[in-house]
């Protein structure tokens, strides 16, 4: 007897028992998994995904497991529960599922990169210190000395932090208390790129540049060195004539200018001025504008086209434009 449909039958959902048994679990999670009420609805670095979320543990402290061939790292952020919530860790061994635990955020810390743009990080903060009065005596000034501990996502932006970096952490405006990083580990918790960074941050006193409504540290005015007062607007076109009745219609192209020079990645803003504005059909791509008309009783009409740029940095250009026809 020839075996070889059978063992080509077996050894199609895997070639060995182990596998075979694995891949009918994962058939069976994948197809039945997201009706289990234990399976939410989240979003894993800002993607739609789904978790099985035990949420009889610890209210801010969270046990999960994701569904076969699914990936989520220690240091992901996690949406579920109108909150946000830190990946604290995920188990290595993804054979059939990845399970770990989360715990939710508390705080958003604000700073400057050296290029002064704002970085923004949801975070966990935790005392540091279970019996801390507060305050600490140095001769004749009392400063406080409260001491948290910080968990953020190690990625590009907080890799480049060290040691006295100075943040805000306070809920309360008229108490903004500033605190600065005197441990910094990016050791402990990360394994392969993935992970988060343990900062231990005690209490520091404010200084002029620290910007409380901003809630940013050591601020510092970002210039706009790249605008300038000669800076334009300006409609490329080849023709400014619309004809009645010609479907690709007329193209115009949006440039804008500081100086001389060609500025790009600059969001245009196109206004008609006219009484039919509703027989009018108006395509935007990119740059671009496309004019058509299909109405032959508004030969002869004209129509202002205006250019401007979403930000306003930029001098606006108008063209006058005429309905013509198609011949």
């Amino acid at each position: 007897m020839d075996w070889s449909p059978f063992e080509k039958n077996v050894k199609a959902s895997g070639n060995s028992r182990r596998e075979r048994e694995l891949n009918k679990a994962r058939h069976y999670l994948n197809k039945y998994g997201e009706n289990n009420p234990s399976y939410k609805k989240v979003k894993i670095n800002g993607i739609d995904d789904v978790l099985a979320i035990n949420t009889g543990t610890q209210p801010y402290y969270k046990k999960f497991h994701t569904l076969p061939d699914h990936q989520i790292n220690a240091g992901d952020y996690v949406e579920w529960a109108n909150a946000i919530w830190l990946v604290k860790t995920a188990d290595f061994d993804d054979e059939l599922i990845i399970d770990g635990a989360l715990q939710q955020c508390n705080y958003v810390l604000k700073w400057q990169d050296e290029d002064l743009n704002i970085i923004e990080r949801h975070v966990v903060t935790q005392g540091a210190t279970a019996y801390n009065t507060g305050l600490l005596d140095k001769e004749l000034l009392t400063i406080g000395y409260n001491q948290l501990l910080v968990l953020i996502p190690f990625d590009d932006d907080t890799k480049k932090l060290g040691r006295n970096k100075r943040f805000f952490l306070s809920n309360t405006i008229n108490d903004m208390r500033p605190y600065k990083i005197t441990s910094f580990d990016t050791t402990t918790n990360i394994y392969n790129g993935h992970g988060y960074i343990s900062m231990m941050l005690s209490e520091d006193q404010l200084q002029k540049d620290d910007n409380v409504e901003l809630q940013i540290c050591n601020y510092n005015e970002k210039a706009d060195d790249e605008i300038t007062e000669d800076t334009r607007s300006e409609i490329n076109y080849k023709s400014t004539k619309i004809k009645s009745g010609y479907k690709k219609g007329t193209t115009f192209t949006a440039n804008f200018y500081n100086g001389e020079n060609l500025v790009n990645n600059i969001s245009p803003r196109w206004e008609l001025k006219c009484n039919f504005r509703d027989e009018l059909k108006i395509v935007e791509d990119g740059n671009k504008i496309t004019i058509s008309v299909d109405n032959d009783e508004l030969i002869n009409q004209h129509l202002s086209l205006i250019l401007s740029d979403t930000e306003g940095n930029y001098t606006a250009d108008e063209i006058l434009l005429e309905v013509v026809g198609l011949f």
